[in-house]
Formats: structure tokens, sequence, C-alpha cells
């Protein structure tokens, strides 16, 4: 039977939990135009849902009623294969805040344009950025409750003191052991950022020899 003639629960049925319309077609054979009106129509009868506005990704309520909610990580990494975890998000889940970011805070390989997914914050990084993060970043088990790559808490808080639009902690609201400072000033000097003033009295953070 023609995928066309299928009910749209039976073509669901058949498709990821998470997919993009490009793997939509592969499966089904549609063209990526009559793909898009029925995904249009999906989403209105609470058959699929998109991960973001323009992303080009849905979850697949049909075989995973919970997906938005337990998947969205997976669209994040279908979107954006580059994507680490930055800024808050990561110096909450080291325990150097005590804040909980409302949304998981993420870089990406820049692009001319960023489709926003629901959940997260999305910057852009230029390639020279990743290069200089490398050695820093953090394998996906340390961070198990996102499965992300991320970067080490230090070089976390140098990279929100790169941006001056972004938001920062408060010196007095970080809580880490008097040693993790001279890490601290290691991560601000390789993306050579400039160290702010309350930075020399904070325990430990003399500089290295």
């Amino acid at each position: 039977m023609s995928e066309r003639r299928r009910s749209p629960v039976e073509v669901l049925r058949n498709l990821p939990e998470v997919f993009d319309i490009s793997t939509m077609c592969r499966m089904t054979g549609l063209e990526r135009g009559i793909a898009r009106t029925y995904l249009s129509r999906w989403a209105r009868a609470g058959l699929v849902a998109p991960a973001g506005p323009r992303a080009g990704i849905h979850f697949n309520l049909i075989r995973a009623p919970d997906a938005p909610g337990k998947r969205a990580v997976d669209a994040l990494r279908m979107a954006y294969p580059s994507a680490v975890l930055v800024g808050a998000s990561v110096l909450h889940a080291a325990g150097w805040i005590t804040q909980i970011p409302r949304r998981l805070t993420v870089a990406v390989a820049t692009r001319p344009s960023l489709a926003s997914l629901d959940g997260f914050d999305v910057s852009g990084r230029t390639r020279v950025w990743y290069a200089s993060v490398h050695a820093d970043l953090v394998a996906d088990k340390d961070y198990a409750t996102y499965g992300l790559r991320a970067l080490s808490p230090a070089m976390a808080l140098a990279d929100l003191h790169a941006r001056p639009r972004d938001w920062c902690p408060d010196p007095d609201d970080l809580d880490l052991d008097d040693g993790a400072w001279n890490e601290v000033r290691r991560s601000f000097e390789t993306l050579g950022v400039a160290e702010p003033e309350w930075l020399a009295d904070m325990p430990g953070a003399g500089r290295t020899p």
C-alpha cells in the first residue's frame, strides 16, 4: 500500500521517536513539500510536536508521548551535532552555583542563522573557539543528566566573561574549592579573557609558576 494512503498513525508508527523532514522523506518516499503539509496537519492534531520554531525536527507522539521531555537532547544533537554544554548549566551541574537555569545553555558551531529549540539557549561559536576549548571538554558520562559534551566548570566561567552580553555569576555566589581558582585563572588565559579584579582576591588564585 502506498505511504500516501496509509493513516497518519500507521506512518508515524514506522518513524523514529525523533525525526527530521529528511528522515521522513527517506523512510516514506514523500516529497518534501507534501511531507511539510502532513507535518503541519499532524502537529495541529497532536500527533507530532515540533522541537522548536522552524527547527525542522519533530517528536513522534505516537511512538513516544513523553518524547518532548525525555528526548529533547536527542533533538538538539540532531539539529546541532557540535552542541556543547556551556554557561550556567555547567556551573550548576558542577555545584559551583545554586541557581537552577530555566533552560540549558549550549554552544554550537556558528551558522548564518541558528534555529531555536524549546528548552535550550543556543549561541554560535567559531572554529577557533572549539580549538581553544578542546582540551577542556568533559565527556558525556560526567554530565549524564544532560547527555552532552560540556566545558569544564572553570572554562565555562571564563567563557561567560568572554561574552559581555551573557549573564555572569556574582563572585560571592560561586562555591568551589580553593584549589579550583588556579584552574579558573588558566581558563581565562586560554581564552585570552581579561581577568576580573575580584579574581586576584580569591583563595588560591595566585599565578601558577
